[in-house]
């Protein structure tokens, strides 16, 4: 019983900084899409914007609903990974610097690997639960 407790704590305390990760990450979202719109980019509000508010959202809900949260955070982070993967390659194709596309693809990549590595630590917890 009280190991099952410790485990129970462990992956609160995972969760709650997955929730932190995500909250950050459509943040950094935003203040992109922000910073692109200062450079003369409407569309990197409007897809920054949406993706960003997405992810908080995401945060939110996983406070009440983990696994729908995070569905909607990895799927976000999906999408950003596949929209920042084709800029990075037509960046570097052009010989222009990745630099922003490379960043927030690596920022993606790193939430949507936060999220598999949470999603199998959860799976696991519970087949050893039952």
């Amino acid at each position: 019983m009280a190991e099952n407790a410790d485990r129970l704590q462990v992956n609160l305390r995972i969760v709650n900084k997955l929730q932190i990760l995500v909250l950050v990450y459509g943040l950094a979202l935003i203040g992109g899409g922000a910073m692109g719109l200062k450079a003369g980019s409407s569309t990197s509000l409007i897809v920054g914007g949406t993706a960003g508010l997405l992810a908080v959202i995401a945060a939110v809900i996983a406070g009440k609903n983990p696994s729908l949260g995070y569905r909607l955070a990895g799927v976000v982070s999906l999408a950003m990974v596949i929209l920042w993967t084709t800029r990075l390659i037509g960046a570097m194709q052009a010989g222009k610097s990745p630099g922003m596309a490379g960043g927030v693809l690596g920022l993606s990549l790193i939430v949507f690997v936060a999220l598999g590595m949470a999603h199998m630590r959860a799976v696991k917890a519970r087949k050893v639960n039952q």
